[in-house]
């Protein structure tokens, strides 16, 4: 080893354990005893970096450059350090050259990656973080950032398995766990995001964007309290973060605490006037309250924020069309296949537009809940009426066996990313009322339009027949995942109004984990259970075919009653959904339904001392 070599390992000892003054008074020693030396300007350059002195740092490295052009470190050092100071074409540039010096140094791939990631530049940083990764298959930090590319280009599941990658060869990167949770919250994969956050709030007691979006998973488990526990705690560490207010307004919105929420998303708005979801939100607690138009105003002021912003629209389109707006709503209405959360879905064919099909094959696909597919069904003999041949899309465990009869449908198939199936057009099926124009005047409401077979219903009737009592079907809660269930649904226990009326059958038509409310009913009720026979929404109107009344909450059985004729009687919370208007006791969709609506929110008792009294009279 050379004396020169000698003094730069020792100059090199000295910098890696953190004697800078050393460091730097042997490197300066060499520089004056061999000013030819291209590796003492390089490493003190790379020192003045670790120092912060940038200027000094640009200054060694060009002249390490100049002593020694091919010197790969020297350029990557350099283009590290323009990078640094957000020079980001000169330190392209810099790793370029680092690159033909070097091809195999992953390092200066990844950074080049995380210059063209600020730049917005995606693709092209992709690509350099794929390169890093073929070139060090256990470079963490480069599956990490490719990771968040595809996260920042919604390619998720790309993402994910970033995430696991960079994982398994360093369990302990929290970040990743971080950024893992984050697009498992964005899927919807709520538990396994929680289980993400809990494992970075381990390590990060005190962050507030861990203990955020904790407090916005658990909102959508149900967890209720923990949410606004951990929400509450971020306020108290960070109490001028705008997004942690928003999110405490939805888990108090979520447990009906309306006037608290509202002053959530108002705080929120003071700390940021310029928050487009917190005016959405906010419009939404007052559409809750039967403040539409001022709810109206907040989703445009959200509107005219963010004018793309398709959540804000679809909220808009909900008061236009509870209002009788029609016109105008099924156009805002188009923008839920645009809401966060949704996974829009792209066909090489064009999308229907109401003209003659002729000897065109249709795609219509289900993309809503249950109780949309039975209200939008009644579009197809419409849509029949055009020509062509209908290829409906659903999720066949549910309808199949219930639609398959049905005449206008000639092929059902199971709903699917991508169909496999050759069509011409395609259409959403709650996209129909617009294609179709429709005004309250124009409604389809020729009942029944969904039919039965006669055998299945038969069945039942078989096993009813010996009860000579007035039977009655009964609902009392929708999906627990419904944003508004907490206003929508109530309990069984609401329902002993009803154990005054003499001689009437209660059967429990309810499905989900509350349908085990039937199984230990409040006292004096007698009530038949029937939720583990009801396989499918087939055996559920096979069973409404054999009733004399449904009294159900605002949910797919009472749109399966309507759309079978049966008479329902509907029970719906203050402000209801949009398709129940307002202040009506009929509904223009179905023709056998009568509307029980609430006096003021949460008041079930006044609706179903109403419905026992109506009940009396019918019975």
């Amino acid at each position: 080893m050379t004396g020169i070599d000698s003094q730069l390992r020792r100059a090199l000892e000295y910098q890696a354990s953190g004697n800078v003054d050393e460091a730097e008074r042997l490197y300066l020693r060499i520089l004056r005893e061999h000013p030819a030396i291209a590796e003492a300007p390089c490493f003190l350059g790379i020192l003045k970096i670790q120092t912060g002195d940038y200027e000094s740092a640009e200054v060694f490295l060009q002249q390490a450059v100049n002593l020694k052009p091919d010197y790969a470190l020297a350029h990557y050092n350099l283009g590290f350090l323009f990078q640094l100071q957000s020079r980001f074409n000169e330190a392209v540039a810099c790793y370029k050259q680092t690159s033909r010096l070097q091809p195999d140094f992953a390092l200066t791939y990844n950074n080049t990656g995380i210059i063209y990631q600020k730049l917005g530049k995606l693709n092209e940083a992709q690509e350099y973080f794929k390169h890093a990764v073929r070139l060090q298959h256990d470079y963490f930090e480069a599956h990490f950032n490719l990771g968040n590319v595809f996260q920042q280009q919604n390619a998720f599941d790309e993402a994910l398995s970033c995430y696991d990658k960079t994982l398994a060869i360093n369990p302990d990167y929290i970040e990743a766990y971080f950024q893992k949770g984050f697009v498992l919250m964005e899927l919807g994969r709520y538990e396994e995001a929680y289980s993400c956050f809990s494992k970075v709030l381990t390590a990060r007691s005190d962050d507030t964007d861990v203990l955020n979006n904790l407090g916005f998973v658990l909102m959508e488990l149900g967890r209720y309290e923990e949410s606004e526990e951990h929400l509450k705690r971020a306020i108290l560490i960070k109490p001028d973060f705008a997004g942690t207010y928003n999110n405490l307004g939805l888990t108090l919105q979520a447990q009906g605490r309306l006037r608290e929420a509202a002053a959530a998303f108002e705080k929120a708005l003071s700390l940021k006037p310029s928050y487009a979801d917190a005016y959405s939100n906010l419009g939404t607690v007052l559409k809750a309250q039967g403040l539409l138009e001022h709810a109206l105003l907040q989703y445009e002021k959200a509107i005219s924020l963010v004018p793309d912003f398709a959540d804000a629209h679809f909220n808009k389109s909900i008061i236009l069309l509870l209002t009788g707006r029609f016109n105008e709503g099924w156009t805002e209405y188009e923008w839920r296949l645009s809401m966060r959360g949704r996974h829009p879905r792209f066909f090489a064919q064009p999308r229907w537009d109401g003209t003659p099909l002729g000897e065109k094959t249709i795609l219509v696909y289900d993309e809503q809940g249950y109780g949309d597919t039975f209200q939008f069904i009644r579009y197809l003999p419409l849509v029949k009426a055009k020509g062509g041949y209908i290829i409906f899309e659903c999720h066949k465990e549910y309808y199949h066996n219930l639609l398959c009869g049905q005449k206008c449908i000639d092929k059902i198939i199971e709903w699917s990313q991508k169909p496999s199936v050759q069509f011409d057009v395609h259409i959403p099926l709650a996209s129909l009322p617009k294609i179709f124009g429709t005004e309250l005047s124009t409604i389809p409401a020729d009942v029944p339009y969904i039919s039965i077979t006669p055998e299945l219903v038969g069945k039942w009737k078989v096993r009813m027949n010996s009860d000579s009592y007035f039977k009655i079907g009964i609902v009392w809660a929708g999906s627990t995942g419904h944003k508004e269930d907490c206003a929508r649904s109530c309990s069984l226990a609401d329902f002993t109004y009803l154990t005054t009326v003499k001689k009437i059958s209660l059967y429990s038509l309810q499905k989900g984990s509350r349908a085990e409310q039937s199984l230990n009913p409040p006292e004096g009720m007698n009530i038949v259970d029937l939720h583990n026979e009801l396989n499918d929404f087939t055996d559920t109107a096979a069973v409404i075919e054999n009733l004399d009344l449904i009294i159900s909450v605002d949910t797919a059985v009472a749109h399966l009653a309507g759309a079978l004729a049966k008479p329902v009687w509907t029970l719906l919370p203050y402000v209801p959904d949009w398709r129940w208007l307002l202040e009506r006791e009929d509904s223009p969709w179905y023709p056998t339904m009568r509307l029980f609506r609430q006096p003021e929110p949460g008041n079930w008792k006044a609706v179903m001392e109403r419905v026992a009294g109506e009940l009396s009279k019918l019975v």
